[in-house]
């Protein structure tokens, strides 16, 4: 993990969550975050999704705000802590936009 230490800029096409959550936790320099497509184990993100995105946006905090895109909202739909938890890290400035 020591190999991001430094990273400040990161551009990916496609990498999967659990990944580059790993690669946020041990960048300290990281900026920015340019990624094109996020793959996730359906089965392992909607079990533990909630936490999941509220570490991520803890860990995120005091860089540039992040754009959210989600190409299945279902998780979102059928519960309303999705819709408070991205409502606070938008007032906090870490969620700059996203599309549900």
């Amino acid at each position: 993990m020591v190999a991001y230490r430094n990273l400040e800029i990161l551009e990916i096409d496609f990498i999967d969550i659990y990944q580059i959550n790993c690669m946020v936790k041990n960048s300290l320099c990281l900026r920015e975050l340019r990624i094109n497509d996020f793959h996730w184990n359906d089965d392992n993100f909607y079990n533990d999704s909630l936490n999941f995105i509220q570490t991520f946006l803890e860990k995120w905090k005091g860089r540039p705000a992040v754009s959210l895109y989600f190409n299945n909202t279902y998780f979102y739909q059928k519960d309303n802590s999705y819709m408070k938890l991205f409502d606070k890290y938008k007032i906090e400035k870490v969620i700059k936009d996203i599309n549900v």
